[in-house]
């Protein structure tokens, strides 16, 4: 089954769209500013104001996502919170600036980041398709209130001087230096999310620089999401403001397939995603059409992370509503 916008599933794996449109409504209004260093040296003497973080685009994968998709076709096209409708995405991503505070929101880029050091995420969350409808291209997509051991958002930093060690095409190097910051996907059974499949035939999987994949095929199109993590734990040096002002972190992301602007996870043999709380990567199976023929499905992921305020953390739940996030998040920065 040819769901061509299933770089949009990243925003399905990572959605529940009713949560997702108050969430957005309330993004811009909502941020609480606090005190981050981002090498954890100096304190608050080595800190910034801001309000988010702004990820360079990163890799995803749903893994089981196409499976999930089909055994809902198969069964009439609605699909309910059970094993054979849920899939688990990872994501993984450095970053590219910080988003210092409100209201201008400005991009920040302290010195060194991203030449001496990185700050890095590495997240995985459980996702189920509650309806599919191969004739129009469309599904949505829920949060599943069963959610995987390895579901979590964690955040590294290996600064002041740990090297630009992060790299795409592997999946190595995400989880290097110091974890300073950890959550939990929000779990909430209100909302579901949507996506609209791409036209065309498929196309050539990785795009970027020379094709590492030998000629793998992708379904091609777009999407977005909206994701709430609950904040578990965060490293004194690093968020020096503590919690209960940093309880809460906000994924809106877009997401996109063919690989054009990084290397796709995975191109060399037994390499992939970093595997959150788990033992060994997870590798992606795409077969030879990417998003149709694999049980998995692989795409960009371009996310903008803010920091809710505590007394917006209620509103708190995982969405995708189309183009309004991938709107919302290049009109913040």
């Amino acid at each position: 089954m040819d769901f061509r916008g299933m770089r949009t599933l990243k925003a399905a794996l990572f959605g529940v769209a009713a949560a997702a449109v108050c969430l957005l409504g309330t993004e811009q209004r909502a941020r609480a500013d606090f005190l981050f260093n981002p090498t954890g040296v100096g304190g608050a003497g080595g800190a910034f104001s801001i309000n988010g973080f702004d990820p360079a685009p990163g890799n995803a994968v749903g893994v089981g996502s196409v499976t999930a998709i089909n055994n809902v076709t198969a069964a009439g096209g609605t699909g309910a919170d059970v094993a054979a409708n849920r899939f688990q995405l990872y994501y993984i991503a450095t970053t590219s600036s910080l988003v210092g505070p409100s209201p201008a929101n400005n991009p920040l880029t302290p010195a060194g980041l991203n030449s001496a050091y990185q700050i890095t995420y590495v997240a995985s969350v459980t996702e189920y398709v509650s309806s599919a409808n191969a004739a129009t291209g469309t599904a949505t997509f829920a949060i599943s209130g069963t959610q995987a051991a390895n579901s979590v958002l964690q955040i590294y930093s290996n600064g002041p001087a740990g090297g630009i060690v992060a790299d795409n095409a592997t999946g190595l190097g995400f989880t290097a230096g110091t974890l300073i910051l950890s959550a939990t996907p929000v779990v909430s059974a209100a909302g579901i999310g949507n996506f609209t499949n791409a036209a065309g035939n498929p196309v050539l999987f990785d795009q970027h620089n020379a094709d590492n994949f030998g000629g793998k095929q992708t379904v091609a199109g777009s999407g977005s999401s909206t994701v709430d993590f609950r904040v578990t734990s965060t490293n004194a040096n690093y968020f020096i403001t503590p919690p209960p002002t940093i309880s809460a972190v906000r994924f809106i992301t877009s997401q996109s397939t063919p690989f054009i602007v990084i290397e796709p996870t995975g191109a060399a043999a037994g390499t992939g995603f970093p595997n959150p709380l788990g033992v060994g990567p997870i590798i992606p199976n795409l077969g030879a059409i990417n998003g149709r023929t694999g049980p998995d499905f692989q795409f960009v992921a371009d996310a903008f992370v803010t920091v809710p305020e505590p007394s917006s953390v209620c509103l708190m739940g995982l969405g995708l509503c189309g183009a309004v996030a991938v709107l919302r998040r290049r009109s913040v920065a």
